[in-house]
């Protein structure tokens, strides 16, 4: 009898391992995980960006840091022409920092997939968009974002390896307009008695 109920409490024992390794690991949770932590937290990230304008290919380099409730500043790291420009970007429009000066350049309503404020649409998904699909692809966890209405919908989807963005694709209509590799991701946690920590995701 003794024999039954211990092979029977290590039988319990492995499928509650089995369960929890599966919820660790559900595409679903992973992505609903993702996006509690950036809610909470300003995160800050390269985003190397291309964007492919059928006879033009744009390609820049931007430091951003995201606030949630307060958009997105980046900063201009390549090409080196542009290097140090500025930009902010919100629901509430988007404005270029020159030399101190801010000059708006629209809002972000009706500016398509404009390549200067995708870091703010991406992290904009990652808050709010509505998660259509979530999977496993080459070991990297696939998520699927749709965002806004009528002619202001747009898709995000973003590829994340150990709990973070490396890749996402901006796309309008169907078609791709702008690709955003991610590197240096990292998650900046509310300052508590006047210390603040720091999580690499990357």
């Amino acid at each position: 009898m003794q024999k039954k109920l211990a092979v029977l409490a290590l039988i319990l024992g492995a499928m509650l391992c089995a369960c929890n390794g599966q919820e660790n690991t559900d595409p679903a949770q992973q992505a609903l995980a993702f996006r509690q932590d950036v809610m909470l937290n300003t995160c800050s990230f390269e985003a190397e960006i291309s964007a492919d304008f059928g006879d033009t290919m744009c390609l820049f380099t931007l430091s951003c840091i995201h606030t949630p409730g307060n958009g997105t500043q980046m900063t201009i790291t390549a090409p080196e022409t542009l290097a140090g420009l500025t930009a902010r970007a919100s629901g509430e429009g988007a404005k270029l920092v020159f030399d101190g000066v801010e000059a708006a350049f629209g809002t972000l309503e009706g500016l398509g997939l404009s390549p200067m404020t995708a870091p703010e649409l991406l992290t904009e998904a990652w808050e709010t968009g509505y998660i259509q699909y979530t999977g496993l692809e080459d070991g990297l966890l696939h998520v699927t974002y749709l965002c806004g209405y009528d002619e202001d919908e747009y898709r995000a989807d973003t590829w994340f390896q150990n709990g973070a963005p490396v890749r996402a694709e901006l796309s309008c209509d169907g078609q791709m307009a702008v690709q955003i590799d991610v590197t240096d991701f990292n998650l900046r946690k509310a300052e508590t008695n006047n210390e603040s920590t720091q999580t690499n995701m990357g």
